[in-house]
């Protein structure tokens, strides 16, 4: 069973890495890089009840949606897009008894757009 601050920092973990990937790595479907995270909502987020424990808490698979500014390559203009977004790899958090709190496992997690059609 999850406490609710566990869930919490857990989603609050989970907006700043999407936001961080989605600078560094993510590209729109033109090819076109991320200037700017205008937003990040998440929508679902699937925990593996199976292989998680007292001490380390998995996240399966999250979806979210973001406000992204794309910047165009021949100049210095910006537009705007929506796009939901879904994880490749599952994230872990394990717990941090310092802290009494769950921490982020750094890895090598990509976002995608995840296409609905």
């Amino acid at each position: 069973m999850i406490r609710k601050k566990d869930l919490i920092k857990i989603e609050k973990e989970l907006t700043i890495l999407i936001k961080e990937r989605l600078l560094t790595e993510f590209k729109n479907n033109k090819g076109k890089p991320v200037d700017q995270v205008d937003n990040i909502a998440l929508l679902k987020t699937e925990l593996d009840e199976e292989n998680e424990n007292r001490d380390k808490i998995i996240v399966a698979s999250v979806y979210a949606n973001a406000r992204l500014f794309i910047r165009f390559m021949d100049d210095d203009s910006t537009s705007s897009e929506n796009t939901q977004v879904k994880n490749n790899i599952p994230i872990e958090f394990s717990y941090n008894s310092d802290t009494d709190e769950f921490d982020i496992v750094i890895n090598d997690v990509k976002f995608y757009e995840n296409k609905l059609f």
